[in-house]
């Protein structure tokens, strides 16, 4: 990782994560004593009045910390300098937050019913988020995951599995196919072709092609691809491509994939597996919790009042083709 691109990205997220942090003020030390009245080590005053004091960067910066995993892994072996820098954007950052709310104040700006309504819309916000946080906490208490059997079952079937950080070969199916002109024609085909157990002997004069073993990285149309991999082996199926042609596909054989064990791959991997796992189960514990109280608060949602407030607006009527006025004569000139 570059520190630098990465310390550059972090300083710029820092205000925004401000408004989630509050600092004290109102503490007034001793004149010409950053370090007395029971305050603590004093970064900035307003008129000799402590307003930005001893840890009040400390929520800001482990928010910080909470939302970029690569600061809190690095924070420990990042150089003084850096670490200064980190918390110096921080404080200065609150210290203009403190210089605004001071001005506002003076100016009886937060008294506007404009300021009032956007203050009380944010802390509805602020609020529900705290509400899903402290409701994910409660559900993740009982949340019981192996990272290992947790890859041991799921590689197969979940996509964040499908890459080579994972993978020693990828899994494939061998495929064939016929294109044909219209859907009636497809619908006869597979009747054929299921009938025989061979779609190239059922093709005819149709249009062949044998895809080999397609995998998910093969170069060939997505819609294809897409019903290739999804489909049963042996198996028949039909699908429109991207460029409308209709295709009649027979699945010949299925190649699972191989993969890595989980003790092998590098611990960062695992890690992230571990990671990955947790997330996976507090939101299928979550969904489970939110239909239990839905139940329970007996919830009920007007999904005919949402559609009603974009309604589909009406298919305007083609317009006429205007009729092509008549090629006149050509008379030859005169001699």
């Amino acid at each position: 990782m570059n520190a630098k691109l990465f310390l550059g990205g972090l300083l710029v997220a820092i205000p925004g994560l401000l408004l989630l942090t509050s600092c004290g003020r109102g503490t007034k030390p001793a004149a010409g004593d950053t370090k007395t009245g029971g305050v603590g080590q004093v970064f900035v005053t307003f008129d000799g009045v402590a307003v930005i004091k001893d840890k009040d960067y400390e929520p800001a910066l482990e928010v910080l910390k909470g939302r970029e995993p690569g600061l809190a892994k690095m924070w420990e072996s990042l150089p003084p300098q850096q670490k200064r820098m980190i918390v110096q954007m921080i404080i200065d950052q609150k210290m203009m937050i403190e210089v605004a709310k001071k001005f506002i104040a003076a100016q009886g700006l937060d008294k506007s019913e404009e300021y009032k309504k956007t203050r009380a819309e944010m802390l509805e916000l602020v609020d529900g988020d705290l509400a899903i946080k402290a409701l994910q906490k409660s559900v993740s208490k009982d949340i019981k995951l192996d990272a290992k059997e947790f890859y041991a079952t799921h590689r197969l079937t979940d996509g964040a599995f499908q890459n080579p950080a994972f993978m020693i070969t990828p899994g494939g199916v061998v495929l064939f196919g016929v294109m044909v002109p219209s859907a009636a024609d497809a619908e006869k085909l597979l009747a054929k072709a299921k009938t025989s157990g061979d779609l190239r002997a059922a093709a005819g004069t149709f249009k062949t092609q044998d895809f080999g073993t397609v995998t998910p990285t093969s170069k060939i149309d997505r819609a294809i691809l897409g019903k290739a991999l999804s489909m049963a082996a042996p198996g028949f199926e039909q699908v429109e491509a991207a460029d409308k042609k209709i295709w009649v596909l027979q699945a010949k054989s299925k190649q699972e994939p191989v993969f890595k064990e989980f003790d092998v791959l590098p611990k960062e991997v695992q890690d992230e597996i571990k990671q990955y796992a947790e997330g996976m189960g507090l939101q299928e514990a979550l969904d489970k919790k939110l239909k239990e109280l839905q139940a329970t608060y007996k919830v009920v949602v007007n999904k005919e009042a949402i559609e009603k407030l974009f309604p589909e607006l009406p298919e305007k009527p083609a317009a006429p083709v205007a009729p092509v006025a008549p090629i006149a004569p050509v008379v030859p000139a005169k001699a």
